[in-house]
């Protein structure tokens, strides 16, 4: 188990990427609440990452850019609430 530890945290450290593959898509919510646009990189869009970014969307919280590249940008630009 420490090894696959090990060799994900150097993954992870190699994309040059801001934010872990798996807390990704726990950020979605709050950046979607937040009054202004927000940004982090990801090394890839992991499916919970989309199907969290959908289903907000969806909702009509926050428009969610996942931006192809080395790293992904993902960009959150909240709406406007009444």
């Amino acid at each position: 188990m420490a090894d696959e530890a090990a060799t994900a945290l150097r993954a992870h450290q190699a994309s040059n990427a801001a934010v872990e593959l798996h807390l990704a898509d726990q950020l979605l919510m709050p950046l979607a609440l937040a009054t202004g646009a927000s940004a982090f990189t990801v090394a890839r869009p992991t499916g919970h990452l989309v199907t969290n970014a959908r289903i907000i969307a969806e909702f009509g919280v926050a428009d969610i850019v996942i931006e192809p590249g080395k790293p992904n940008e993902v960009r959150v630009q909240p709406r406007r609430r009444r």
